[in-house]
């Protein structure tokens, strides 16, 4: 295990969360000017003398980005970042040339501008960004409205240009995304999108090698879930810069021969057809492992979603609410794990039971392992389960329970089979709430995961998953005849543990 060192004193630590925190709280005389623990840290281990990192184009001042913790490669002035993406173009035109107009990056690039899907973004106070595509429009919001992500840190679609030879023919492929700081392509994607079959997976495969072999980071989103974004800013291993950040694929690549499409489905299934099964991590997580977790980013984050009450600063007001979310979804993921095991003894020999005892040890695995989800989370837990002990430290900010209504409680749905409205069979345009759900295709041990879970919420609140059925579930969703038989079966099982 690393040990990272303070820099003020002897003191030791396993991550930089928690020396971010000792800083913070011990060497508060080492912040000045107003910078951050993160940025304090940054500064030391790279001999910066500064407060201020260097625009690649004008050489002026660039500012701290607190989430990849680093310092923005560009300044704030948007005709840096224009300048910047024509040098990407002049570099790639003196390597290949002139093309013809029907393959000219320019030229796609302005049809599909001109789509009816198109659309220009406000991103921040100063940057218009054009959009292709819904998928892309909505990675926009969530890095502006979410993330309050730098805006002179986002470049779309990406300045660099890479050509590949495919079916015989020359081609070239621009990514959607370019986050400058992190040195990160990044790809959006919709599974269900009828211009993106199983006869082009060969020629996504094809992009993906040359986006990876292309010196810089290379990320591809699905359907808006964001979960893999959040790990990757989080991991300290994706915030070196990339082996070249400025350079572009020096030879082409050439497609093999076209596949059979039985195997091309097998071969690539899991990443091009994923539906977001959390439940398939090969992880089996017994409780929440703080040491694991950037705290200082999820206190940050739940301060942006709540009011302190009475003396707190926003700080201890987010103590109180992270250190009730803590204990309580331990507690609650504990239930689910004895429930579970009930259900599995009672129906010993089905097919499923098995599984089920698996599925309970990585339940909400979302809600335990990803700082930023926690941070989102955190503040809806406490305000809905907890009690005047806890609520009497803080109160949601009016902004909150749409953004969590609207994002976060969408995310988790789609991240957990648990959850009926997941398993609608439009499952991709799911928006929250709109009632009745079909969860047509939930199987046996997703329903009884589901069974488990609200025996536990039950236990909780002081009622039965069979009267929670009775009054709501059961009128919620359009559950066939045979869902019914199984639900209602399972439930009558419930013992007191």
């Amino acid at each position: 295990m690393k040990k990272l060192h303070c820099p003020c004193c002897s003191e030791c630590y396993i991550s930089d969360a928690y020396l971010e925190t000792h800083i913070q709280k011990k060497h508060k005389e080492f912040l000045t000017a107003g910078i951050s623990p993160a940025q304090f840290l940054f500064n030391m281990r790279n001999h910066k003398s500064t407060n201020f990192g260097t625009c690649v184009i004008c050489q002026g001042k660039t500012t701290f980005n607190p989430i990849t913790k680093k310092y923005n490669r560009l300044c704030d002035n948007p005709e840096c970042k224009e300048r910047y993406v024509k040098e990407f173009k002049a570099r790639m035109m003196k390597k290949y040339g002139t093309e013809h107009l029907l393959n000219n990056p320019d030229k796609q690039k302005e049809m599909l501008a001109h789509r009816k899907i198109s659309g220009k973004y406000r991103f921040g106070k100063k940057t218009i960004i054009t959009y292709t595509g819904d998928y892309e429009h909505d990675f926009l919001i969530f890095l502006d409205q979410i993330l309050h992500y730098p805006e002179s840190d986002v470049i779309a679609p990406a300045p660099m240009t890479f050509k590949y030879k495919y079916q015989n023919a020359e081609h070239f492929y621009i990514p959607d995304f370019y986050l400058p700081s992190l040195h990160l392509l990044i790809e959006i994607k919709a599974s269900d999108n009828k211009h993106y079959r199983l006869r082009d997976i060969e020629q996504e495969k094809v992009k993906d090698t040359l986006a990876l072999k292309s010196g810089f980071n290379y990320l591809k989103i699905f359907d808006k879930d964001y979960t893999e974004f959040f790990e990757y800013i989080e991991d300290e291993k994706y915030l070196k810069p990339a082996k070249s950040s400025d350079s572009v694929l020096n030879e082409s690549i050439v497609v093999p021969e076209k596949k059979d499409i039985g195997e091309l489905l097998l071969e690539n299934e899991s990443r091009f057809f994923k539906r977001f099964d959390i439940n398939c991590i090969d992880i089996i997580n017994e409780s929440i492992d703080e040491n694991k977790l950037n705290i200082k980013l999820i206190l940050d984050i739940i301060s942006k979603h709540i009011e302190p009450k009475g003396n707190l600063t926003p700080e201890e007001a987010s103590q109180k609410v992270y250190d009730f979310y803590i204990e309580r979804i331990n507690n609650h993921v504990d239930s689910v794990k004895k429930y579970a095991e009930m259900i599995a003894k009672n129906f010993r020999g089905e097919s499923w039971s098995e599984k089920l005892i698996a599925n309970a040890s990585k339940h909400d695995y979302d809600k335990q392992n990803n700082s930023t989800f926690i941070g989102n989370y955190a503040p809806y837990i406490a305000d809905k389960y907890g009690d005047d002990n806890i609520k009497k430290y803080f109160k949601l900010k009016d902004h909150y329970l749409k953004e969590w209504d609207g994002v976060w409680v969408v995310m988790h749905i789609k991240n957990n089979k648990h959850h009926p409205e997941g398993w609608d069979e439009n499952k991709y345009r799911f928006e929250r709430w709109s009632p009745p759900y079909t969860p047509k295709n939930m199987d046996e041990v997703s329903m009884a995961e589901m069974c488990a879970d609200w025996m536990a919420v039950g236990k909780e609140l002081g009622n039965t998953a069979l009267e929670f059925w009775e009054k709501k579930a059961k009128k919620f969703y359009n559950w066939s005849d045979d869902q019914i038989e199984f639900i209602e079966k399972v439930l009558k099982t419930q013992k007191k543990l």
